[in-house]
């Protein structure tokens, strides 16, 4: 990896969410084979344009934003599981290609007679949690995907609360949600998440949520 604030993250087992906008493809690919091959606690789902392009139809096939967000999030939720099974014997039961090669098919009928057996991103964590599995990160990577939809339904992940730590790291781009998805006013992520950017090979920003402000939005690391 040519990124050394990336290498420097990526060893740092601190906690805490992380945005990594504008980096090099062939960094990302290092970090996926190296994440998925030497951190046992950690996963590495990476989202490039080829498979992206096969699930996008169907995930898009609807008109209501919700129901294309909840479409998109169980397609999330069964990349995460794709790459559980490497680490994690009791997972490998639940059949993931089936569902996937349903989002290939774009097939509306096979993912309506589907759709209830495939669980949330937010069952599959409770899941984990029951099992006792240890997970202490996703990192989500984007390669050449520049889609709302899929930056709305990552946006989850970044909540003050989730039990898992997040990082997401966009190639060639940024990670492009402003607004929490679903929310019934307009709100800001910058103002409800604590979070930290990353752009290029600069050190990080710590946003600070809206109740925890001062004077500064941005705090320099």
């Amino acid at each position: 990896m040519e990124n050394k604030v990336l290498i420097k993250e990526l060893n740092n087992n601190n906690k805490g969410n992380k945005i990594f906008n504008r980096q090099r493809r062939n960094d990302l690919i290092e970090l996926v084979d190296y994440v998925n091959d030497n951190k046992a606690l950690e996963i590495a789902v990476d989202l490039q344009l080829e498979d992206w392009f096969m699930a996008a139809p169907l995930i898009r096939s609807q008109y209501d934003e919700a129901e294309q967000l909840e479409r998109c999030d169980k397609y999330l939720a069964l990349k995460i599981l794709e790459k559980m099974q490497y680490k994690n014997k009791r997972l490998k039961q639940i059949d993931v290609q089936q569902y996937l090669l349903i989002y290939e098919s774009h097939d509306e009928k096979m993912y309506q007679q589907a759709k209830d057996k495939m669980m949330t991103t937010k069952e599959l964590l409770k899941i984990i949690e029951l099992e006792n599995i240890k997970l202490n990160r996703i990192h989500f990577v984007l390669i050449d995907i520049a889609s709302d939809t899929l930056c709305d339904t990552l946006a989850q992940f970044l909540e003050n609360d989730s039990p898992i730590s997040t990082s997401i790291y966009v190639f060639p781009g940024e990670y492009l949600s402003d607004t929490i998805p679903n929310s019934k006013e307009i709100k800001y992520i910058w103002d409800e998440y604590e979070y930290e950017v990353f752009n290029w090979e600069e050190t990080g920003v710590m946003n600070i949520p809206k109740n925890k402000r001062t004077n500064k939005v941005m705090i320099k690391k």
